[in-house]
């Protein structure tokens, strides 16, 4: 019996040590599992960070091991670091060589005896990937184990701290940027609370363009109120309503003026923006003010030059319209004295033709006659001598009057009176009682009607009317009812006379040949042809025109001329 107790126990205990090796390799299991877990799960966090570690024998100097993300950092493959880093000195060409004096003092801290136990050291330095480029590292040292005083194990872990390396230097630089910022004394910049209604912070540029320093600023400036009124009365009600709009996160950019404690007054240019918090409400507004007081001098005074600037040229412009208008002038004068030059010379030619052609005629029946007359003498023929000197005396009166009518002509517009105001209708009248003679012996009846006053020489424009007058006598012809009419009217600021008769008329053709010198449409009628000649040279020295207006024959004539109004 004892036996087979001692073979029952014997066998429970093997079950027992079955079962207690079994729960052992399941917990082993689990332990693994778990181990396997906590490094994967070490694995993904080093991945998310960046952070790459290793273990290294600090008895061989060999490494112990490295994780894929430490070859990540260093830029090549998990087998190419294991074959490369061998030793200390091979991780040195993955150094930036103006850090590698900085790497090994740090190594040799943690490598120190003396060095704390369980106290990591940390340091940071730049590597240089196989593909040249640069990255910052950040390195964790941590020796733990040591035997007989030697650190015979070291851990490790690296990250690459690249992108917060360069935002820290570009936050530096901004730091730079702003100091720098700060010390131009005519921009400051603030952050205002909406809500408080007060500042939050002002720079000292900001304060320096009120006048003041920032502490008196902050102490002076406690609400908006005294924030208005510290600018310009005549800016304060137009900023306010600005300054009330950011409240609606409406965004300020105004320029007005500010008057320091001092009085002076000192323009300034502001520009904000609103700031929302996390309940989408607006409380801060950031600005930034400068001191544009010399610019708007600057301004001022360009606009002030483009003013003069304007005004001389203008007033230079308008010179040189004078100029111009008067050298037009000029040209016009000398055009039109050229085109009367030609005119004269012209006439002149014509006034040459016409003294040879008839002058030459009673010159040539004065020596005919004279011939006549010596044959006449020699027979002794009483009558024939006497009807001869009749021929000559008559010819020699003609060339006479031809040579009066010829000075008289050659005298206008040389020798004139004094223009002044002359009455029309009592000039018709002194030329009319001229004439009278003649006018009462053909019963001719005269229509004068109330004239204007006219500028001009009152003798020389008595020749005018006399000369017309005189020519519709002789052209009356046969009229039962002969009638002359004199009258005027204003017209364009001229007075435009006439003397119309019922007399014969001219034909159409010779309308523009009638003023000429010498000319006579009618042989039978008496004159010279020098007349109408006559009274075109004088209303043309009296800045007037003249013309004939005639329907042709037996229609009657209308002589019109025009002459200055009375000043």
């Amino acid at each position: 019996m004892r036996n087979t107790s001692n073979i029952a126990g014997l066998q429970l205990s093997n079950r027992e040590l079955l079962d207690e090796n079994e729960y052992l390799r399941e917990k082993l299991a689990a332990m693994e599992d778990a181990a396997k877990l906590k490094q994967e799960l070490l694995q993904t966090l080093s991945a998310a960070i960046s952070i790459g570690y290793w273990e290294w024998d600090e008895i061989t100097k060999r490494s112990a091991y490295f994780s894929i993300e430490m070859a990540d950092i260093l830029g090549i493959s998990l087998d190419s670091l294991y074959e490369k880093y061998q030793c200390e000195k091979d991780f040195f060409p993955f150094v930036h060589p103006d850090d590698l004096e900085h790497y090994i003092n740090n190594l040799s801290i943690v490598l120190d005896p003396e060095h704390p136990r369980g106290l990591a050291h940390i340091f940071e330095y730049r590597i240089v990937r196989p593909n040249g480029e640069v990255r910052y590292v950040r390195e964790l040292e941590y020796g733990t184990r040591i035997e007989d005083g030697v650190i015979t194990r070291s851990f490790g872990a690296i990250q690459d701290i690249t992108e917060l390396k360069e935002n820290q230097q570009d936050l530096q630089k901004r730091n730079v940027l702003v100091q720098q910022f700060e010390l131009i004394p005519e921009i400051g910049h603030y952050v205002w609370n909406l809500d408080m209604e007060k500042y939050i912070y002002v720079s000292p540029g900001l304060a320096s363009i009120y006048g003041l320093s920032t502490d008196e600023f902050m102490q002076r400036v406690n609400s908006l109120e005294d924030d208005i009124a510290l600018l310009h009365e005549d800016d304060q009600e137009r900023m306010a309503k600005i300054y009330d709009g950011r409240k609606i996160d409406k965004d300020a950019d105004a320029e007005f003026r500010i008057q320091r404690p001092d009085g002076e007054i000192r323009w300034v240019r502001e520009k904000s923006v609103t700031v929302w918090d996390s309940t989408n409400k607006t409380n801060q507004a950031i600005g930034v003010l400068q001191d544009i007081t010399e610019q708007k001098i600057a301004e001022q005074y360009l606009l002030e030059s483009r003013d003069s600037l304007k005004s001389e040229v203008a007033e230079q412009t308008q010179q040189l319209g004078d100029t111009v208008n008067r050298l037009k002038q000029e040209i016009a004068e000398r055009e039109k004295i050229s085109s009367e030059l030609e005119t004269k010379n012209a006439e002149l030619e014509r006034f040459a033709y016409a003294v040879s052609h008839d002058l030459k005629t009673p010159l040539i029946t004065i020596k005919g006659f004279i011939g006549l007359l010596g044959k006449d003498i020699e027979i002794n023929d009483k009558d024939r001598i006497e009807a001869d000197f009749e021929k000559i005396n008559s010819a020699a009166d003609t060339m006479g009057a031809l040579l009066n009518d010829l000075l008289e002509l050659s005298r206008v517009g040389r020798v004139m009176g004094n223009q002044a105001p002359c009455n029309l209708t009592l000039i018709a009248k002194q030329a009319i009682e001229l004439v009278k003679t003649n006018i009462d012996a053909l019963g001719i009846k005269i229509e004068i009607e109330d004239m204007p006053n006219v500028n001009g020489d009152e003798l020389r424009l008595v020749e005018v009317y006399l000369n017309l007058i005189e020519n519709s006598v002789k052209f009356m012809g046969d009229q039962i009812s002969p009638r002359i009419h004199i009258g005027a009217v204003e017209k364009d600021g001229m007075i435009c006379c006439f003397v119309r008769d019922n007399g014969v008329g001219i034909d159409m053709k010779y309308h523009d040949q009638v003023f000429g010198l010498f000319e006579r449409l009618n042989a039978d009628v008496g004159g010279t042809g020098v007349g109408l000649a006559l009274v075109k040279r004088i209303i043309e020295v009296h800045g007037g025109e003249i013309w004939v207006e005639s329907d042709g024959l037996g229609h009657g004539c209308n002589v019109a001329f025009t002459l200055p109004k009375a000043f």
